[in-house]
This record gives C-alpha cells, sequence and structure tokens, in this order.
C-alpha cells in the first residue's frame, strides 16, 4: 500500500516481521489508527485504516547457499593446486609430449571440435608405440601407476609424474596430516592415550584409561562389522569408562566418521552454527576443512581435544583402507588400494570358477551377465546419462547409452552410478 501523502502529524508505524509475512500498523500519537483516502473497486474514494500484513514465500535458511559456497570454495582451491602444478611441471612434459596438456583440456568436445593439437584418438597418451590402451592395460587404476612410481628405479615418462601428482593433488584426503605417514597412526593406545589427557588437561573431563579397555575399543573398531554396530559397542566400552550417554556417543560418532556435537565434546553449549543450533561436523565431511579452521579459530588451545579425535578418526580410516593387506609389508595409500583392487579380482574369479563348477551356463549368465540399469558419467566433469551395461565375457562388457554421448574415445573410463553411489566401472575398449 502507497503512503506517500504529504503528512503534517507525527505518526508511528510498527512492523511484525515473520518468515513468511510482515504485519504493519501506523498509529497517531495518541494511539488510534491513522486513515489514508484511497479509491475503491467503484473509483469512490474511501477512507482506510493503515493496518494490514503482506505475505510472501517462507524465508529459508543460508544452509543451501552456504553448501554450494563451500563447493566453488573447494574447486576453486583444487584449480589453484592444478594449475600450480602445471606450471612446475610444463617445461617437462612438453618436452616428451607437446601437446599433452591439450588434449587434456579438449577432452570434453567431439573429434571434430577440438583443435589440432588436440586432435587424437587418445586422452591420455597418443604416441605411436604407446597409447592409452597400452597405459590402462598395465594401470588399471591410478593407484597401480602411483604403487610404480613408488617402487621403479628407472626414470619414469613425465606424464606418469604428472598424472600422479595430479591424482594426489585433486583427491587429497583429509585424513593424513601434512608430511604424515601411515606408521604414525598405527599405534592406537598411543593416539587414544593422547586424546584421554587432553580431555583432562584443557576440559576437566575424567576418562578412566586402563590397556585393556582401550584393547577392547580398538579390536571393536577393527571388527568386520557394520559401523552402526561398531559405533553403540564403542559407545558402551566409553560409558563405563565414565563418560555420559551423550559424551560417549559424539565420541563414538566423531571415531567412526559420523556428524557429532562439538559442543558436547567440548563442553560448551554456546559452540553454535549460524541456525542458533548446537554445532556438528563430520571428519568424513568434504566440509571438514573449512570447519575446521573455524572451529581452531574459535576454541583456541582447546582445539588440541578436537585434533587428538581425528587422530583417532584418522586411524580408523587407515585402518579400513588396509584391511586385508598384510600390514608388515604395506607402508603406502597406494600399496593397500592396490593390495584392494588385487584381492577383489582374485575373489571374483574364484567365484566365477565356482559357477562354472557347481552351477549350469544359464545359471552363471543370469548372474554374471544380467543387464545393469544405471547412470554412465565418461569423464569427471560430464553429466551422469542413462544407460544399459552387460558384461559378454570375464574381462568385456557392453553399454549402451539412451541419448548419444559426446567424444566418446577408447582408453577412456566409463563408471556407473545408481544416484551417488558408485556401481562400478569399465575402460573402453571401443566405440561403436
Amino acid at each position: 500500500m502507497n503512503f506517500n501523502r504529504k503528512c503534517s502529524a507525527n505518526y508511528c508505524l510498527g512492523l511484525d516481521v515473520g518468515t513468511a509475512s510482515v504485519g504493519y500498523c501506523v498509529i497517531d500519537e495518541n494511539g488510534k489508527l491513522f486513515k489514508i483516502n484511497r479509491k475503491g473497486d467503484t473509483g469512490n474514494n474511501k477512507r482506510n485504516s493503515l493496518w494490514g500484513v503482506r505475505t510472501f514465500k517462507s524465508g529459508e535458511t543460508a544452509k543451501g547457499c552456504r553448501i554450494n559456497r563451500s563447493a566453488r570454495r573447494r574447486y576453486s582451491r583444487t584449480h589453484t593446486r592444478i594449475l600450480e602444478l602445471r606450471k612446475i611441471m610444463s617445461d617437462m612434459v612438453c618436452k616428451v609430449d607437446e601437446n599433452f596438456f591439450a588434449r587434456l583440456d579438449e577432452s570434453f568436445l567431439w573429434k571434430e571440435d577440438k583443435s589440432d593439437k588436440a586432435k587424437s584418438d587418445y586422452i591420455l597418451f597418443a604416441d605411436k608405440d604407446y597409447t592409452d590402451k597400452e597405459y590402462y592395460k598395465k594401470y588399471q587404476t591410478i593407484y597401480h601407476l602411483r604403487k610404480y612410481l613408488l617402487e621403479t628405479t628407472e626414470k619414469a615418462d613425465a606424464r606418469f609424474i604428472y598424472l600422479a601428482l595430479h591424482h594426489m593433488l585433486k583427491y587429497r584426503g583429509n585424513f593424513l596430516y601434512e608430511g604424515q605417514k601411515f606408521t604414525e597412526l598405527d599405534d592406537f593406545k598411543i593416539i587414544y592415550e593422547q586424546f584421554v589427557t587432553s580431555l583432562k588437561e584443557y576440559l576437566e573431563i575424567e576418562c578412566n584409561y586402563d590397556e585393556i579397555s582401550c584393547e577392547e575399543i580398538e579390536k571393536k573398531l577393527k571388527e568386520k562389522k557394520s559401523k552402526k554396530e561398531k559405533n553403540d559397542e564403542v559407545s558402551e566400552i566409553l560409558k563405563k569408562l565414565g563418560l555420559n550417554k551423550k559424551y560417549a556417543g559424539a565420541v563414538a560418532n566423531a571415531i567412526i566418521g559420523y556428524k557429532f556435537n562439538v559442543a558436547a565434546i567440548m563442553n560448551d553449549k554456546n559452540l553454535c552454527d549460524e541456525n542458533g543450533k548446537e554445532m556438528s561436523v563430520s571428519f568424513a565431511s568434504a566440509d571438514y576443512e573449512e570447519e575446521e579452521q573455524k572451529l581452531s579459530d574459535e576454541l583456541g588451545e582447546k582445539f588440541s581435544v578436537i585434533e587428538n579425535l581425528k587422530r583417532l578418526y584418522s586411524w580408523y580410516v587407515i585402518k579400513q583402507i588396509m584391511q586385508g593387506s598384510d600390514k608388515n609389508r604395506v607402508n603406502y595409500l597406494s600399496e593397500a588400494m592396490v593390495a584392494k583392487y588385487e584381492k577383489h579380482h582374485a575373489e571374483l574369479k574364484e567365484l566365477k570358477e565356482l559357477f562354472r563348477d557347481y552351477k549350469t551356463q544359464k545359471e552363471y549368465s543370469e548372474f554374471f551377465h544380467k543387464e545393469l540399469k544405471a547412470e554412465g558419467k565418461i569423464r569427471y566433469a560430464a553429466n551422469p546419462s542413462p544407460c544399459t551395461a552387460r558384461i559378454l565375457d570375464d574381462d568385456t562388457m557392453e553399454v549402451i547409452f539412451e541419448e548419444p554421448q559426446r567424444a566418446i574415445t577408447p582408453g577412456q573410463s566409463v563408471a556407473f552410478y545408481n544416484g551417488t553411489q558408485l556401481l562400478g566401472g569399465a575402460v573402453i575398449d571401443r566405440v561403436c
């Protein structure tokens, strides 16, 4: 409602602002409603009291914007790291392959849309005697390449080094501290004792420490059970050691990688998020890097409690990665991941042999060659597209997309998703 008339009398405007409405009221010095002349629907002047309400769509929290903003910051930092790596290695790589970066940068384009430098049937390697086919045959995953670079005494191709460093910078884990090795996170007793000590030193919280209970927690975390079962069992042990139910639950959540209540851990109800609720974070979250800096600034020296708690989470994550490997021989993440891959490959081979020995060909085909309806993704920046995947034999599958895909090239990888869940993947051998 417009209120543009000149008014010589004093008046007071009152507003009642809500999440979905604003109420207003104009009164004079005597507390009586102000009135204003306006034309009615019939064209005649009417006197109306200046009060009413305007409604609108309910306001929403900034959570969505904050998540997008955090994602943009992560992408920006990742992009900056990759650019710095390229600056450092460009001369070294271009001496071997002057078109290497051009092919990478234009990998999302149709071949006819690419520049002359990038026009090739392959993305990574387009040498006469070495292409993407040879590369993926030897290095089934990026961890196979990283493991090779760790172990070889020969001078490696500069492109190999770039790809390995690119992967490390782009997908760097947030559970490792700078310069930290697996051996520094191997002794659970030391890490757990440091956490218990920090509780007493900074928060004056007593948690009885004994080696038997410590070993019991370590054993529970190593067992092949669901995260929920581990969480409940660890929480029960912590309660027996003197922590209350809420506190024990928060500590167990943090170690497992669930979201945990920071305000409860720090015994400080004033630790709130932007919505006024008690602050909660997860060490497993991609956003934790930003949250960590905020917590460090706000908690000061007490942040040592969160750091020690994160070390327990780091130990748990590494043990999950290294599960099934010979811990006396595995010193690097790439070794653990390759061992995991080889273990899965061997178990799948054994399963197929069992089916061949004890099942009919029809049963074998129904189990292993069943069509998979999923969303396929050719490259990191591409949008998933509906497709059907059908296994033809032990190492070959056919993938048919419902819509034509741009710039599919032999040697690239295709990944299959169900929503956000990764189902599997394969290396493209040929395009029909």
